[in-house]
């Protein structure tokens, strides 16, 4: 799964300082203040994520994300908990 990074705001390519009315610089800020859905705190500037919406959540429900190291630390614990009893002892 490919992840993403908010550049910094005042950065070449991050949104403008002080705030503006640009909506792609809004529209980042936004993301940044956005929570992980595991951990539960902001996804942030320079710091890998990934968009995290559950295949089981209703279509038109609001874009969620996880930080790239919360979202493969679920899912390593996820898949942990479904592998059979014999696989994660290591018999064939």
């Amino acid at each position: 799964m490919a992840y993403g990074l908010l550049p910094e705001p005042g950065t070449d390519l991050g949104p403008c300082l002080p705030d503006c009315a640009h909506v792609d610089c809004k529209q980042t800020r936004e993301q940044a203040e956005s929570v992980c859905r595991h951990c539960g705190e902001a996804i942030g500037y320079d710091r890998p994520f990934v968009h995290d919406n559950s295949p089981f959540d209703p279509l038109d429900a609001p874009a969620t994300f996880a930080h790239s190291a919360c979202h493969e630390a679920a899912f390593a614990a996820t898949e942990a908990d479904v592998r059979p009893a014999n696989a994660r002892r290591g018999a064939h």
